[in-house]
């Protein structure tokens, strides 16, 4: 298992988490750099 750091929440992050969780169920983000934490949630919930 890998374990990534997402470093920005905008739409190309949101696609990358989706294809994390759909097709490599064996990595998971652990955290993500957000302006706000606002848009941090819209990226990981």
């Amino acid at each position: 298992m890998r374990k990534i750091t997402m470093l920005g929440s905008g739409f190309i992050a949101r696609f990358y988490t989706v294809s994390i969780h759909g097709l490599r169920s064996r990595d998971q983000i652990i955290s993500v750099y957000a302006r706000s934490q606002e848009e941090g949630r819209k990226v990981c919930p």
